[in-house]
């Protein structure tokens, strides 16, 4: 056991004397060092998660977002399909945190997430850059321009539902913007400017 090769395990206890104490003692320290183990098991999926995850809605992180665009636009270029991201902002939430606090404006992003991860396929991305700020990537696609109308309405219309919290019905609006891409790879940060542009101009 101590050299690696034998898995921890408990003894069986065949004694009452100082032998059967000096087991009971090795099984003890068998299940706190398991305790341990464990312990030290969950910490690290948790730190593994919070690297790439938004802490508050469970969503990609910009880290990861940034990493699932590069590789999207790479097989763009190599499999000749489309890309299409939607930045997406809310409209309407500073109001509710403001007026009601950061719990409830918690809550509201949280349920926002849900709302934007419903219907997606497991291929599409769904980030969280910070604030009230999202961003959708839908990748392989043969018609980016329809596959982005289609999931730009579902946003649209999940969003338009009021939020029930405490009591309150809250509503809000999204402002969404779109960048399409196909052929040559670009920088991801090229294609999240352009679809940031474009929802100020809509």
């Amino acid at each position: 056991m101590a050299d690696g090769k034998t898995k921890l395990t408990s003894l069986p206890i065949e004694r009452d004397d100082e032998v059967g104490k000096l087991v009971r003692g090795f099984n003890f320290l068998i299940a706190k060092l398991r305790r341990e183990e464990v312990a030290r098991r969950e910490s690290d999926e948790r730190l593994k998660f919070m690297a790439h995850h938004d802490a508050l809605t469970g969503l990609y992180n910009r880290v990861m977002l940034e990493e699932h665009l590069q590789q999207a636009l790479a097989r763009a270029e190599r499999d000749n399909t489309q890309i299409a991201l939607l930045f997406c902002d809310l409209d309407g939430f500073k109001i509710i945190n403001d007026q009601y606090g950061h719990d409830v404006g918690d809550e509201v992003l949280r349920q926002v997430a849900t709302r934007l991860l419903l219907d997606r396929r497991r291929v599409d991305t769904v980030a969280r850059l910070g604030g009230d700020e999202f961003v959708i990537l839908l990748s392989g696609l043969e018609d980016a321009r329809t596959a982005a109308s289609h999931v730009a309405q579902q946003c649209l219309a999940a969003i338009n539902v009021p939020f029930e919290i405490d009591g309150k019905s809250l509503t809000l609006g999204i402002s969404i913007g779109i960048a399409l891409h196909t052929g040559k790879a670009v920088a991801p940060s090229c294609l999240m400017s352009k679809a940031d542009i474009a929802m100020y101009l809509s």
